[in-house]
């Protein structure tokens, strides 16, 4: 597991929020020009080799079709609804802007491409078994991270994802549970998830970071919420549980 990345004291700084856009703008202004300057080398070209004015003015006409059908419709993309894109230029993407959901424009092949990604929220169960309390009591639960991709970029750059979020939520509720006796791991439930999203401080002074700072710097994913299913005890805890309930509940 990847502690090291989070117990730390530093400061983490979000990721910038990329401009998204359709690109039309650039759109009409690069087919606009390109379809100019097809039309006067056409036109040029044909003038000086056939002498004819006619025949320039038509092969420039021609030349600029030509182009408004490379550069025009070759450079419209379609992303799908919750998603966004990342241009990539000659393979390589480019970090200054992001594309945003519907037909966009962007440079036709082999100049430039598109990589479409999924921004809708998503939902990762994290089963745990196993996880052992301050007395060295095992304890089973199943947690779940709501999460969605706010910088693409970033997110793109992240090897076997969603493993590490999943690594890094199943080190931060071990560090938790190890810090807590068995009998009051249940009445803690509600407090572990905003821990593990904002951070903690342990028993021994480490400062451990949130989820969600680190998630949303290092890889461009902002975890929204996190959720714990009914935490399983071991069965004798279980019912010395009960009966302290029954105790209480008559006295």
């Amino acid at each position: 597991l990847k502690e090291q990345s989070m117990d730390t004291e530093t400061q983490v700084i979000p990721p910038e929020r990329k401009p998204v856009t359709k690109n039309y703008g650039l759109g009409i202004f690069v087919n606009a020009t390109m379809a100019i300057i097809a039309y006067l080398i056409g036109e040029a070209l044909a003038t000086h080799y056939l002498g004819y004015t006619i025949a320039g003015i038509t092969i420039g006409i021609l030349s600029s079709v030509l182009s408004l059908m490379y550069f025009g419709f070759n450079g419209l993309k379609d992303v799908p609804i919750a998603h966004r894109a990342i241009p990539l230029s000659f393979g390589t993407r480019i970090d200054s802007y992001e594309l945003n959901e519907g037909r966009v424009w962007n440079w036709p092949a082999p100049i430039r491409d598109i990589e479409i990604v999924d921004v809708r929220e998503r939902t990762l169960l994290i089963p745990l078994t196993e996880v052992l309390t301050n007395d060295n009591i095992p304890i089973s639960m199943e947690l779940s991270a709501q999460y969605r991709v706010i910088n693409l970029y970033k997110f793109l750059s992240v090897a076997d994802w969603p493993d590490p979020l999943r690594e890094i939520i199943d080190s931060n509720v071990r560090i938790i549970v190890q810090d807590l006796e068995a009998d009051t791991v249940a009445q803690e439930k509600e407090n572990i998830p905003e821990q593990i999203l904002r951070g903690f401080t342990t028993r021994e002074g480490r400062i451990i970071q949130g989820v969600a700072g680190y998630a949303l710097a290092q890889w461009g994913a902002e975890v929204i919420k996190i959720r714990i299913a009914p935490i399983r005890l071991p069965e004798e805890l279980d019912m010395a549980n009960a009966r302290v309930q029954i105790q209480k509940v008559r006295i």
